[in-house]
C-alpha cells in the first residue's frame, strides 16, 4: 500500500486531499459511530412520515398516477428540524423566522465537523477557505410563497439557495470561495470535486464540503410518484429482486478537507480523498434516463488519475436507489469496468438501503458509508436484501452484493470508490482510502502517558451547556480509558470558546462521566467549577515569592512536551548566570534551599517561563499581564517589555540582592486600612514602612524583627 499511495501522491497535482473530520445529521444517525453502527448491521433507520407537514388527505391517493396525488409520504426524518440555537452564530430571532431551516442545519454541521477536526472556529476566522454545498430542493422558498404577507426584509437571503453556502462563510468569517451546486442527486459528490480541484491548484488550503436535504413540501413527493419513482412500500432495496422504487429523505454532511502540503502537526486526518471526477451523459433517450458507457467513462478517467487498480478496491458504495433502470445500469457500468477486471468479485452496496435516498446530499451519505469501511475494516450489509435483482447478471459482471456484512482480509487495501448520479446526467465518482500517503501524519487514536487534563466546555447558552454535558456522559460510556487525554486535549484545543463554561477534572472516563452527572444535578463536588466568560481578552498574572514549593514543576515536567523543552532551553542561560542548574534543582528538590531568595525566584522564574511558553503551543497567548515580586520580570518578559537576556539579568541581580538582607527584618500582614497602620507607626515611633497595600483592609508591613 505504501507503494500505491506514493505513486498516487505524485501523480496527481498537489497529492492526496485530507479529510480532517466530518458531521452528519441522518435518519437515526447523528455521528460516524451511530451511522457505522446501523451499516455494518444493516438496519433500516427510515421511520414512515412527519404528518405535522401538511395535510395527507390533500394529496394521498392510494391509485399510482392519480393526477395531483402521490401514493405515498414515507420519508427518513430528521427530529427536531424546527429547532436550532440561533445564539450560537449571531442570528436573530426574526431573521430565523425567515431562513430555510436548511441553512440553520448546515450551519450546526458544519460546526461540528470544525470540532471533529480539530480546529477552531476563532482561529480560522479572517482566512481564505472555501466552502462547497450541494443541494437541491428549496421547499422552504416555495411553501413561503404561498403567503406573501409573511414575507419581510429577510426573506430572500432566507431563501436563496445561494445562501446555503454563503451563510457559513458570513457566520465564520471565511474569504474563500463560497458556492452552492445544484447537480440533483450528485450535487455533494460534485461538491467534492469541486473542492479537491480548489484545493489542488492552490487556490485555498482547507475547505469545508457540504450537502443538505430537508423534505418541507409534499409537492416534490407528488411529482416524483407521478414519475413512479417512489416505492410504495417505503422502502430503498438497492440491487435487490424485491426494489420497487427509493424513499425520500432527510439529512445533511459536512466534511473538512486540507490540502497535504499545508497540513499542521496537530492534524490527524479520517481518511484520503485520492481522486474525484465528474461528466454529464449528454442526449439519452431521456434527460432523467442514465446512460452506462459515460457512468464507465467517468469511472475509467478517475481510476487512472488516482493510479488505482481494479483489484487494489475493497468495496464500492454504488449511487443504486432500487429503481429498475437505474440499478442495472450502474451495474453495468461499473462491472464492465472494474469488475470483470478483477481477480475475484467486487464487493457493491449502498448506504440507501438504510438510510432512504437523501437526494442531494446522497452523495455525502455514501462518503460517510464510505468512511466506515476504512475506519472498521468491515463492509456495511445492505437491508432488505433476500434475493438480487434478476436483471442483473452480478457473476458475469464480477460484482458481489454486500448482503451480508463482514470485515475486510488482511490482504485487502482499504481503498473504495463511491458513485453519485444526478437526474440530469450529471455523474461524479470519488476514490478513498485510510491510508496516508508518505510522510504525511496518521490518525492518531491513542493516548499519552500521564494525567489526563480537564474536560473544557462551553457553549452559546446555559441550556446549551447543559444538552453538551449530556452528549459527552453518553460518550464517555463507551470511551476506552487509554483514549480519554488526547480526546480531553482535542476538546480543550480544538474548539472555539463561548460564554458559558465548565470544566471537570477526572482521571478516567467513568468517573468523569459521574462527575458530569452530579452538575447536572445540581450536586456538583470541586471536580466540576462551572463560569461565565466575562467581556474582554485573556489576562496572565505572574505570582511572586512565597508562591514557591519544593517539587513544583515537577508534573509538568514529565508530562507536557512543551514545558520541558521550554524549560530544558532555558537552564544553560540561567546556569551562565547563577552558577548552577535550574533543571538540577528542580529535579532534586531541597525545601531548605528554596528558601533562599537567590534560588526560589530564578526557580519561580524558569517554571512561568516554561509555562507561558507551553501555553502558547496550545494557542493561548495573554492580551494584557501583571505581576507581583518577582513576577513582575516575568511578567515584563511575557509581554516584550524586557527581552529574555535583560529580564535574566534582573532577576539574578535582584535576587542575590535580596538574599543578602536574608533574616535582617520581617513582614507581617494586617488586617486594617493604610491609614491607621501609618497611625500606628507614628505613635509608636517604629521604623517600620507599608510594603503593600493589597486590599482596603489588607496591608503588608516591613522592617526590623523587633518593630514588627
Amino acid at each position: 500500500m505504501w507503494g500505491l499511495t506514493r505513486k498516487i501522491s505524485a501523480g496527481l497535482p498537489g497529492g492526496a486531499i485530507a479529510i480532517l473530520g466530518g458531521a452528519c445529521r441522518f435518519p437515526g444517525a447523528n455521528s460516524f459511530s451511530e451511522v457505522a453502527d446501523i451499516l455494518l448491521t444493516g438496519r433500516d433507520a427510515l421511520a414512515g412520515d412527519r404528518p405535522s407537514l401538511w395535510v395527507h388527505d390533500r394529496y394521498r391517493h392510494p391509485a399510482p398516477r392519480t393526477r395531483g396525488r402521490t401514493y405515498t409520504f414515507d420519508h427518513g426524518l430528521l427530529d427536531n428540524v424546527d429547532r436550532f440555537d440561533v445564539e450560537l452564530f449571531g442570528i436573530s430571532p426574526r431573521e430565523a423566522q425567515q431562513i430555510d431551516p436548511q441553512q440553520l442545519l448546515l450551519l450546526e454541521v458544519a460546526h461540528e465537523a470544525l470540532e471533529d477536526a480539530g480546529l477552531s472556529r476563532t482561529a480560522l476566522a479572517g482566512t481564505r477557505l472555501g466552502v462547497f454545498v450541494g443541494a437541491s430542493f428549496c421547499d422552504h422558498f416555495h411553501r413561503r410563497l404561498m403567503d406573501v404577507a409573511t414575507l419581510d426584509g429577510y426573506f430572500m437571503t432566507g431563501a436563496a439557495m445561494s445562501i446555503l453556502s454563503n451563510r457559513i462563510s458570513h457566520a465564520f468569517d471565511w474569504k474563500g470561495p463560497s458556492l452552492t451546486v445544484d447537480t440533483a442527486c450528485s450535487s455533494a459528490l460534485v461538491a467534492l470535486h469541486l473542492a479537491c480541484q480548489a484545493l489542488r491548484s492552490g487556490e485555498v488550503d482547507t475547505a469545508v464540503v457540504g450537502a443538505v436535504n430537508l423534505l418541507l413540501a409534499p409537492e416534490p413527493f407528488v411529482g416524483f410518484a407521478q414519475a413512479s419513482l417512489l416505492s410504495p412500500t417505503g422502502r430503498c432495496r438497492p440491487f435487490s429482486a424485491a426494489a420497487d422504487g427509493y424513499v425520500r429523505s432527510e439529512g445533511a454532511g459536512v466534511v473538512v478537507l486540507r490540502r497535504r502540503d499545508a497540513l499542521a502537526p496537530d492534524d490527524a486526518p479520517r481518511a484520503w480523498v485520492l481522486a474525484t471526477g465528474s461528466n454529464s451523459d449528454g442526449h439519452t433517450n431521456g434527460i432523467s434516463l442514465p446512460n452506462a458507457a459515460t457512468q464507465s467513462a467517468l469511472l475509467r478517467q478517475v481510476y487512472a488519475d488516482a493510479g488505482v487498480t481494479p483489484d487494489e478496491l475493497c468495496y464500492l458504495e454504488a449511487h443504486a436507489t432500487g429503481t429498475a433502470v437505474g440499478d442495472p445500469i450502474e451495474a453495468r457500468a461499473i462491472g464492465e469496468t472494474l469488475g470483470r477486471a478483477r481477480a475475484r468479485p467486487l464487493p457493491v452496496g449502498s448506504a440507501k438501503s438504510s438510510f432512504g435516498h437523501l437526494e442531494a446530499a446522497s452523495g455525502m451519505v455514501g462518503l460517510f458509508a464510505a468512511m466506515t469501511v476504512l475506519q472498521s475494516r468491515a463492509l456495511p450489509q445492505l437491508a432488505h436484501f433476500a434475493a438480487p435483482n434478476p436483471n442483473i447478471d452480478f457473476a458475469a459482471l464480477g460484482l458481489e452484493p454486500t448482503c451480508v456484512g463482514r470485515p475486510l482480509a488482511d490482504d485487502e487495501a482499504a481503498i473504495v470508490g463511491i458513485n453519485s448520479f444526478g437526474f440530469g446526467g450529471t455523474n461524479a465518482h470519488a476514490i478513498v482510502t485510510s491510508d496516508p500517503p508518505a510522510s504525511s501524519p496518521a490518525r492518531r487514536t491513542s493516548a499519552a502517558v500521564g494525567t489526563p487534563p480537564p474536560l473544557v466546555l462551553s457553549a452559546q447558552s446555559a441550556p446549551a451547556l447543559a444538552e453538551l454535558a449530556d452528549r459527552w456522559t453518553d460518550f464517555l460510556a463507551d470511551l476506552p480509558e487509554q483514549e480519554l487525554a488526547p480526546v480531553l486535549r482535542g476538546a480543550a484545543r480544538g474548539r472555539a470558546s463561548y460564554d458559558h463554561r465548565l470544566a471537570v477534572h477526572a482521571a478516567t472516563p467513568g468517573a468523569l462521566s459521574e462527575a458530569l452527572q452530579a452538575w447536572r444535578r445540581g450536586t456538583p463536588d470541586a471536580a466540576a467549577v462551572e463560569g461565565h466568560a466575562s467581556p474582554g481578552a485573556l489576562g496572565f498574572v505572574f505570582s511572586g515569592n512565597g508562591a514557591q514549593w519544593a517539587g513544583m514543576g515537577q508534573l509538568a515536567m514529565r508530562e507536557n512536551a512543551a514545558f520541558r523543552d521550554a524549560f530544558r532551553a532555558l537552564d544553560p542561560m540561567l546556569a551562565a548566570r547563577l552558577g548552577w542548574s535550574v533543571l538540577e534543582a528542580l529535579n532534586a528538590p531541597d525545601p531548605d534551599r528554596m528558601r533562599r531568595t537567590d534560588v526560589a525566584q530564578p526557580m519561580l522564574f524558569a517554571v512561568q517561563y516554561a509555562l507561558v511558553e507551553a501555553l502558547a503551543t496550545a494557542g493561548v497567548r495573554p492580551a494584557a499581564v501583571a505581576g507581583h515580586s518577582v513576577g513582575e520580570i516575568a511578567a515584563a518578559w511575557a509581554c516584550g517589555g524586557l527581552d529574555l537576556g535583560a529580564a535574566l539579568d534582573v532577576l539574578v541581580t535582584r535576587s542575590a540582592l535580596q538574599q543578602r538582607t536574608h533574616g535582617l527584618g520581617r513582614m507581617a500582614v494586617c488586617g486594617v486600612d493604610a491609614a491607621t497602620v501609618r497611625a500606628i507607626f507614628a505613635e509608636h515611633d517604629l521604623a517600620l514602612e507599608v510594603a503593600a497595600v493589597n486590599a482596603p483592609r489588607a496591608v503588608t508591613v516591613a522592617g526590623p524583627a523587633g518593630d514588627i
